[in-house]
C-alpha cells in the first residue's frame, strides 16, 4: 500500500479507539473477543498498521457495530476539533460533571 493509499485511511485508528472506549471495552478485552492480540488493536488504532478485511469485520462484530458506524466514527474524528480524551467521555459523565 502507497503513503497516499494509506493516508486515505488515517481516521480509522482514531474510530476504532472512539467505538471501543463507547463500548466500555479495554484493548485487550477487544482482542479477546476478536481473536487478535493487544498489541495487533494497539497498532491498528495509532495507524501503524491496517487491519485485513477479515479483521476488521471480526473487531466490528465485537463492537456491535456495522460499516456505517465505523464511518461516522471517522468523520466525527475529522470533523470535531474537540480533543479525543473528551470525546470519549459517555453522556452520564457529563452530567455527573455538572452537579
Amino acid at each position: 500500500m502507497t503513503q497516499s493509499e494509506k493516508g486515505s485511511f488515517n481516521g480509522l485508528g482514531p474510530a476504532l479507539r472512539l467505538l471501543r472506549h463507547r463500548h466500555g471495552l479495554m484493548q485487550y478485552q477487544l482482542a479477546e473477543k476478536a481473536g487478535i492480540t493487544k498489541a495487533m488493536i494497539s497498532s491498528y488504532e495509532v495507524g501503524k498498521h491496517l487491519p485485513a478485511l477479515e479483521t476488521l469485520s471480526r473487531m466490528l462484530r465485537s463492537l456491535e457495530c456495522d460499516l456505517h458506524a465505523l464511518q461516522d466514527a471517522m468523520v466525527e474524528m475529522e470533523a470535531s476539533p474537540i480533543p479525543l480524551p473528551a470525546r470519549l467521555r459517555r453522556p452520564e459523565e457529563e452530567d455527573e460533571e455538572e452537579e
